[in-house]
């Protein structure tokens, strides 16, 4: 992970600010930032259960109370990303890297994860399709405010 470049995006709810800026992230900065609170790592290691749907597996977790706001949530993220109707009913393993990557974010934005790191390497994301979305992250952060730093190569 030694000198791996990132690509930051800062949003911050209300008047949005985004600052994207490329850098070297070294093994120490990235360790210590995934002990913050509210951070979601996303990447090779992070998995949908394969026998489960992805709408029980975006449910994993939350509390009983919250789960029909929650699924609310999703259909808005859903059909914010143009995701298929029927994705909620597949598994993961048919999911292209880009709808992983988007269920994965959903599921971020819905436990209100405040720091979501990307790593676009280990997920085989085109750099196009990051920066392709950028527009889009910023209209969703006028809902969920949140900081992304995109791993790439």
């Amino acid at each position: 992970m030694d000198g791996q470049p990132i690509w930051e995006t800062y949003f911050r709810k209300g008047d949005t600010v985004t600052i994207l800026r490329c850098s070297l992230l070294h093994q120490t900065d990235f360790d210590s930032l995934l002990k913050e609170p509210d951070t979601f790592y996303i990447g090779k290691k992070t998995c949908l259960l394969p026998f489960l749907t992805i709408r029980d597996n975006l449910m994993i977790g939350l509390p009983k109370e919250k789960q029909a706001a929650s699924l609310a949530e999703i259909k808005k993220l859903q059909h914010f990303f143009k995701l298929p109707n029927t994705i909620k009913s597949q598994h993961p393993d048919v999911l292209s890297p880009e709808q992983l990557f988007l269920i994965h974010l959903i599921r971020s934005l819905i436990l209100d994860n405040r720091l979501i790191i990307v790593n676009c390497v280990e997920l085989k994301l085109p750099r196009f399709f990051v920066s392709a979305l950028q527009p889009a992250l910023e209209l969703l952060a006028e809902q969920h405010p949140f900081k992304l730093i995109f791993l790439i190569k």
